[in-house]
């Protein structure tokens, strides 16, 4: 692994969403100063939100499990941002996930392919109890580099898609306790060889995973220097320190654009689907129509027979559903004929009208004529 350049890296540490992780808790004391060694200066955000403006001004965003707090779908796109723009995102959870620490961090990792599932990791091989295990790390990857055994304080597994990749995984002696939340009881699974610890690049930028808090305390057994804890977290810094190869950055937007485009095509599929189906309920409809016609007319005639003596039934409803039945099918120049029709019609009642009323006008000076005959 690469020394961190000489250049002053600035980590913001947040605090806005009920996160664990406090480096001003004596707890993490070791923590903090291993950044300080590193070179990176800190920043912590209490209350503001993780937009645009505030992650411009640094270089790694550390997340450190929330607890009954959910970032908004701004903070997360502008975190997205962040990433792709060339900014390292190290984000923490706890056993249980998001589930039992009642927050929704896969709502932004899933977005870099990570998942924090709702589980508890445990082990036979451990440091006193079954969810302390003692993990064999056999990736060969920057960040496991000169790295034998680590050991979580529990933690949650991780489910992983698109390029994202598991750099540490549980062992064969593993095995995974899944919460179910409904009767808020933990039901063992046989899963085995599920990851553990996740990364990926995205865009320009960097994003590391973890399934553990208690890693970065100062606790001996389980703690940042506790077996091979503390060269692992100097490992992920390190790695955020150097920029994303530009072969890498091209692999990816090559990779967003065919993204992009099997997207499209299955939009455009589920339009082409979306048609056909209106397609058939018209028909459908159709259908209905004409068959409550037909059924509006035999029960006339079933009237008429059981009521041979009964007024005849006006249907003028039933010539309406026929007229606009009629009407939708209809072509535009049939329409256009019929308006004429109907214009022919008016036009022949206004001339009828006009003529009985010269007619009247003609009678009426005839009697006055005959009341006043010219001398």
């Amino acid at each position: 692994m690469k020394n961190l350049p000489s250049k002053v890296f600035r980590v913001l540490i947040d605090y806005a969403h009920g996160e664990i992780l406090n480096i001003s808790d004596p707890e993490y004391e070791d923590f903090s100063n291993l950044l300080k060694q590193l070179g990176y200066k800190i920043t912590l955000n209490y209350s503001n939100l993780l937009d645009n403006q505030i992650l411009k001004e640094i270089d790694v965003l550390i997340i450190g499990c929330p607890v009954n707090h959910y970032l908004l779908k701004e903070e997360i796109n502008s975190i997205i941002n962040f990433v792709i723009n060339g900014g390292g995102l190290l984000v923490i959870s706890e056993y249980g996930g998001d589930s039992i620490q009642k927050t929704n961090l896969n709502d932004l990792t899933k977005n870099f392919g990570i998942y924090f599932e709702n589980t508890l990791v445990k082990s036979s091989q451990n440091s006193g109890s079954f969810s302390l295990p003692i993990i064999k790390t056999s990736t060969n990857h920057l960040l496991t580099k000169n790295i034998n055994k680590i050991v979580f304080g529990g933690a949650c597994s991780i489910r992983i898609a698109k390029d994202a990749y598991c750099i540490v995984s549980s062992n064969s002696d593993m095995w995974i306790e899944i919460y179910d939340d409904l009767n808020n009881v933990w039901i063992k699974s046989d899963n085995q060889n599920v990851p553990l610890i996740a990364n990926t690049t995205y865009g320009q930028g960097k994003v590391v995973a973890i399934g553990d808090i208690d890693l970065f305390t100062n606790h001996s057994i389980f703690g940042l220097k506790a077996l091979d804890n503390y060269k692992l977290i100097t490992n992920f810094f390190s790695w955020f320190a150097n920029p994303v190869s530009s072969e890498n950055t091209i692999d990816w937007l090559l990779n967003q654009t065919s993204i992009q485009k099997e997207n499209l095509f299955e939009l455009k599929e589920m339009f082409k689907s979306l048609e056909e189906t209106i397609e058939k309920l018209n028909r459908k409809v159709k259908y209905l129509e004409e068959s409550n016609l037909k059924i509006n007319k035999s029960l006339i005639n079933i009237l008429n027979i059981i009521n041979p003596n009964n007024i005849k039934i006006e249907n003028e409803n039933l010539i309406q559903e026929e007229k606009e039945i009629e009407d939708l099918n209809n072509s535009k120049l049939n329409n256009e004929n019929n308006k004429a029709v109907y214009n022919s019609t008016d036009f022949q009642l206004n001339k009828n009208e006009n003529d009985k009323y010269l007619n009247s006008k003609n009678k009426k000076s005839c009697s006055y004529q005959n009341l006043f005959p010219s001398s």
